[in-house]
């Protein structure tokens, strides 16, 4: 098949993963075995056989699903990382406050050790993320493919 139908489906897949995954209160269903990112990798296949000229196989629909999965945790994880400076004024205070501290770093090396340790969780957080986000794309593509893909229908015995 194709790789243009794959990133079509992918790109679509997963901005609805990544996107429904970030919204307060509604991305709480990510907590149902991480609903949003299923959905994605349904939407992606649902999307491939929408588009695609050929059959879609259980393989094809794995594939845009992790595809969609990584998209999607890309999304969603740049995203978590922006939000705390979504807000002008809490990302003016923060940045005051970080400013108005930095001389303190030189003179206290535990705050610097801190701030790195805090940056390399939020790195891990990202990519593990992105992980958990493949696989559970890549199952929302399978289950996506049972559902929407037609199977042939025997034929008929005389």
């Amino acid at each position: 098949m194709n790789k243009e139908f794959y990133l079509k489906a992918a790109l679509i897949g997963g901005c609805v993963a990544g996107f429904l995954s970030v919204i307060p209160i509604v991305n709480w269903l990510n907590i149902i075995c991480c609903l949003w990112v299923l959905v994605g990798g349904g939407t992606a296949v649902y999307i491939l056989t929408t588009s695609a000229p050929g059959p879609v196989t259980y393989g094809d629909g794995a594939v845009v699903g992790l595809l969609a999965g990584l998209i999607a945790g890309v999304i969603s994880g740049v995203l978590h990382l922006l939000i705390p400076f979504a807000s002008i004024g809490a990302g003016l205070a923060f940045l005051e406050r970080f400013a108005d501290r930095m001389p303190h770093f030189i003179d206290y090396p535990w705050m610097a050790r801190t701030a790195a340790v805090g940056a390399g969780m939020m790195i891990v957080g990202l990519f593990s993320r992105i992980i958990i986000y493949a696989v559970f794309g890549t199952l929302g593509g399978v289950i996506g493919t049972a559902i929407f893909v037609k199977k042939k229908e025997p034929p008929a015995k005389a």
